[in-house]
């Protein structure tokens, strides 16, 4: 089955159309305006924020424990949490 040929729509953009209030056009070229400058200052934050955040920003972890100690006590609690709930699991194959 062949695919039936497209017909192409071409628009003239360039004149207005006549049977449009002049000063609708000027609304909607401020308002474009006013879209494509909001846009650009977001794109302009977003692009500052992330230069901030990988170039600017402290490198220091916020949540970092300072007693090792603790650290220590806490990974072997894992470990030993850990190992404790491999002997409960099942591998066993359902079949």
């Amino acid at each position: 089955m062949a695919t039936p040929a497209r017909s192409v729509w071409r628009v003239n953009t360039t004149t207005p159309p006549t049977n449009v209030d002049p000063g609708d056009l000027d609304e909607h070229r401020a308002r474009s305006l006013g879209v494509r400058i909001g846009l650009t200052v977001l794109v302009v934050l977003f692009a500052a924020f992330w230069t901030w955040a990988l170039f600017f920003a402290s490198k220091e972890a916020v949540n970092r424990i300072e007693d090792r100690e603790w650290a220590e006590r806490a990974e072997q609690i894992c470990r030993t949490a850990n190992a404790e709930r491999l002997e409960l699991a099942d591998f066993r194959v359902i079949e």
